[in-house]
């Protein structure tokens, strides 16, 4: 966690310091503020170790964590390309408009090419 970040934790958990506190003083007084916390809410005075509520992470858990290998990442599905973006590519390829020249030719030239046109799943 940055510097930032810690500073925000310790400003909601209302420890007092925390502005001017560096991070190893701003990570160790939020840990603390957890440990008295556990103690406090299990209301016993048990030798036992309280759990770790907020636990700060060292470069090299983050560097281990960026080593795992991660999920393949699910493949965008293939949408139809209608007659208008297939007129539209045609134009721009044959005779080497812009996309916006494309656009504001007249619409008989779409019509005709529509009704010739077949689309890539059914050619």
């Amino acid at each position: 966690m940055s510097c930032a970040e810690l500073r925000a934790m310790a400003k909601e958990l209302g420890i007092r310091g925390w502005s001017n506190a560096k991070k190893a003083d701003l990570t160790a007084k939020i840990e603390n503020h957890n440990r008295v916390k556990t103690l406090m809410d299990s209301g016993s005075g048990s030798t036992e170790a309280p759990t770790k509520v907020f636990e700060p992470q060292t470069q090299e858990a983050l560097a281990e964590a960026d080593a795992q290998p991660k999920a393949e990442p699910k493949a965008a599905k293939k949408r139809k390309k209608s007659s208008w973006d297939a007129w539209l590519a045609v134009q721009r390829k044959e005779k080497g408009l812009t996309l916006k020249q494309a656009t504001q030719l007249p619409r008989e030239d779409y019509a005709a090419f529509k009704e010739s046109w077949k689309p890539e799943d059914e050619a």
